[in-house]
């Protein structure tokens, strides 16, 4: 009786798997679970609409807004979701001059506020920003919703940057092309003058200073700022009072430089030929240096090199005593043109002249690539004569000179001390003649 049951176990289990293989390999259409329910994509395309792209609006100059340097700054992008259906957006590109990009909503009391005829009454709702720090990050615009993309920037580097921003619309890989958005910047300095360099002509002793020379120093970026004479004015330069521009000189300085002015100054420099203590300017031509400090700060100059606003007056000082080279009068130009082989040096020499006999000459100070020789005087029909010679020994200078670069090479010049036997109380004058060249190698 129990084979008999087990024999029955048997057959049952095979007709089961029987059935099972028929059914796995008769190819019977399979049952199939209906598909849920999901969003259907976006259409291809679909994206905010900006009406502007480009940052024109405030554009002042060619090259862009004027935004301070290292001062941070931003513009704001309009956008509208026209159509019927929400639109996700991202960051999908961003220029490295761009500190942070953020989006935010026009809220419903943002635009009551907008609408008001009195918002100007009324302090701005604060808006709710979103920082879009990678593709990852992203804000999803209901239909027909209103905001801005804000690009920020704090940018260290004196002159014109294009910024770039792209947005992504649905995802980063959704296919629609992104949208750009472009701002240009003129990064300037806290404030700047017309120019670096002014003349002032020839001074004498009798003048007592010489004419003004007149700069005009203003600001794009601010509306008011102090402005005065900073450590390492030279002390023969005199710097008046600074005269605020009016409203109608500012406007004249804009529409002639192509910048806004905000708020500018008449700064007038003269030179003289005496200080406090008696000691007298040096005879000869000169280029002497005042500092600009500006809201008790140094301001960098336009060129982008690190350092205080500085301005220079150049001139010359005519005295007793008269310096004449075959280049011309008062300099000594090393070399043919200004050329010379390094290997060899050079050779040059030059004739000092005066009508007082009483006035006598020796030799101060050179830089050392400079040997100087000066001989003994002679007086022949009245006019007291002395000869100077210099030399740039071979292989004691190399390149141009003067620079700024080498402190050895920043004042190229000779000088020679002057005292008047009349007058032996008084402090001795110095001449001072530049000498120039550039040693070449071949």
């Amino acid at each position: 009786m129990k084979l008999q049951w087990v024999l029955v176990a048997i057959v049952l289990a095979a007709v089961v798997f029987g059935f099972t293989y028929l059914k796995l390999n008769s190819g019977a259409t399979k049952v199939e679970l209906p598909p849920t329910e999901s969003e259907p994509p976006p259409k291809a395309g679909i994206k905010l609409y900006f009406p502007q792209t480009t940052a024109r609006a405030e554009q002042k100059t060619p090259a862009g807004a004027e935004c301070e340097y290292r001062v941070p700054g931003s513009h704001e992008f309009w956008f509208e979701n026209i159509h019927d259906e929400p639109i996700t957006v991202g960051l999908f590109f961003q220029t490295c001059k761009c500190t942070k990009v953020e989006i935010a909503l026009a809220s419903d009391e943002w635009n009551k506020w907008n609408d008001s005829v009195y918002r100007w009454a009324r302090r701005e709702p604060d808006r709710d920003w979103h920082a879009l720090l990678d593709r990852n990050a992203s804000l999803s615009v209901p239909p027909h919703a209103t905001g801005w993309v804000r690009v920020n920037w704090k940018i260290d580097d004196i002159g014109p940057h294009v910024l770039k921003v792209q947005i992504w619309s649905h995802a980063p890989d959704s296919g629609t092309p992104p949208i750009e958005l472009i701002t240009p910047v003129l990064v300037v300095p806290p404030a700047t003058v017309d120019e670096h360099v002014k003349s002032v002509g020839i001074l004498t002793a009798e003048q007592g200073e010489s004419i003004p020379a007149e700069f005009l120093c203003w600001s794009a970026t601010r509306t008011f700022f102090n402005v005065k004479p900073g450590e390492g004015t030279d002390p023969f330069l005199v710097l008046a009072k600074p005269i605020p521009l009016t409203s109608d000189e500012r406007k004249r300085v804009a529409d002639a430089l192509g910048s806004r002015v905000l708020c500018g100054y008449r700064i007038r420099v003269t030179v003289r030929d005496r200080l406090e203590d008696g000691r007298p300017i040096e005879l000869g031509p000169f280029r002497r240096a005042a500092i600009l400090q500006i809201d008790e700060e140094k301001v960098p100059l336009l060129d982008d090199e690190r350092g205080p606003l500085k301005i220079s007056v150049t001139g010359r000082v005519k005295g007793d005593v008269a310096v004449y080279t075959s280049e011309g009068p008062d300099q000594i130009e090393m070399g043919n043109k200004g050329y010379f082989d390094a290997k060899f040096g050079d050779v040059k020499e030059a004739t000092l002249e005066t009508r007082n006999p009483d006035l006598s000459l020796a030799f101060e100070k050179a830089p050392s690539f400079l040997k100087v020789n000066l001989n003994e005087p002679k007086i022949v029909s009245g006019v007291k004569t002395w000869r100077i010679r210099v030399d740039v020994p071979g292989g004691k200078v190399a390149g141009e000179f003067p620079r700024e670069d080498n402190p050895e090479y920043r004042d190229s010049a000779i000088y020679l001390k002057v005292t008047d036997a009349k007058h032996p109380n008084d402090k001795p004058r110095l001449i001072r003649i530049p000498v120039s060249g550039k040693a070449s190698s071949r």
